[in-house]
């Protein structure tokens, strides 16, 4: 073999691997931005659960507390409205 045939076979042998090496890299690349992307998700899902659910909760108490003072003229529906305002307010902020 002359020297050009084995530089010529070197470098093809050189790019080849770099091909591959490329394309596991873009492969290992795409399944971590996949899954960053759904962790990123999974985290708001749950600090809007979690928001939702101390929302609810303070408002809940709140209106437990002012039914147990005696308020007289507290509406017929003030813990309802407390529980469902927050819900409301969420779905209106994602339907925007």
């Amino acid at each position: 073999m002359s020297r050009e045939s084995i530089k010529v076979r070197r470098k093809s042998e050189l790019k080849a691997a770099s091909e591959k090496h490329q394309k596991a890299l873009y492969k290992e690349l795409n399944t971590s931005s996949i899954r960053i992307v759904e962790f990123g998700k999974n985290m708001a899902i749950l600090g809007g659960m979690l928001y939702i659910g101390y929302t609810i909760l303070d408002r809940f108490l709140n209106s437990q507390l002012k039914t147990e003072k005696k308020k007289e003229e507290a509406g017929k529906f003030e813990s309802f409205n407390k529980i469902i305002l927050p819900l409301l307010a969420l779905a209106l902020q994602q339907g925007s």
